[in-house]
């Protein structure tokens, strides 16, 4: 409290982490993300969690799925909740409701979004998007639609052209695997590849499932010495 210096503890625990909280305009309320300390043996785990800031009712965890959150902002209302983070190699922008925690929509999921910043009327929200064939560009994202394409708005400058082919290679089981045995059957001399899930979500292939790929598949076996 400003006015009597009070402090109030909202989260505390020995084996967690509480890290980057978010004060709804209201008050009501806190957003945190809640992280295990993890270990060599253990990946870490988090938790994006809104807590309430008068107590009497227990934190609330949001189901982000695969989502890892990279930044939370709150609705001039404070009623919902706006997620942005890293989703499959992408990235993806979520609604929240405030009081469930319950994810309302996937407001995008085409690309890398920083920057959320919700209108006041809480009909948009501004975004910078940037993917693999694009820099950051400022868009709107409408509150009320699902998986859409954002509107892109006016720049000092165009954005400038890939210099080349980009072709996505995606499946239903696991596209980056799927990626990285395109890449190899195209000649590459090195592919990223991932352990336990650490760097999964920056889109390197899961090694779990490329490394057998590679030794019991006769169209890669036959071709390829992994060495494992």
């Amino acid at each position: 409290d400003v006015a009597s210096g009070e402090r109030t503890v909202l989260a505390d625990q020995p084996d967690r982490e509480q890290s980057s909280p978010r004060i709804a305009p209201d008050g009501s309320r806190v957003a945190l993300l809640s992280t295990t300390r993890g270990s060599y043996d253990t990946p870490r785990e988090f938790e994006l969690r809104i807590v309430p800031v008068k107590g009497g009712e227990p934190p609330v965890a949001v189901p982000v799925g695969d989502l890892w959150p990279g930044e939370w902002v709150w609705s001039a209302d404070s009623q919902t909740l706006y997620v942005a983070g890293d989703l499959h190699g992408r990235g993806a922008v979520l609604a929240v409701d405030a009081a469930s925690g319950a994810v309302r929509r996937r407001l995008a999921a085409d690309a890398s979004y920083s920057s959320l910043c919700p209108a006041p009327d809480g009909r948009w929200v501004y975004a910078l998007r940037s993917a693999v064939d694009a820099p950051p560009a400022p868009v709107r994202l409408d509150t009320t639609a699902d998986d859409q394409q954002p509107v892109t708005l006016p720049t000092p400058a165009p954005a400038p052209a890939p210099p080349g082919r980009l072709t996505e290679v995606a499946t239903e089981v696991d596209g980056a695997t799927v990626c990285a045995l395109a890449a190899v059957n195209a000649g590459v001399r090195q592919i990223q590849g991932t352990l336990n899930g650490l760097g999964e979500r920056c889109g390197n292939a899961n090694l779990v499932t490329l490394i057998p790929t590679l030794l019991l598949k006769p169209v890669f076996a036959d071709r390829f010495e992994t060495g494992v």
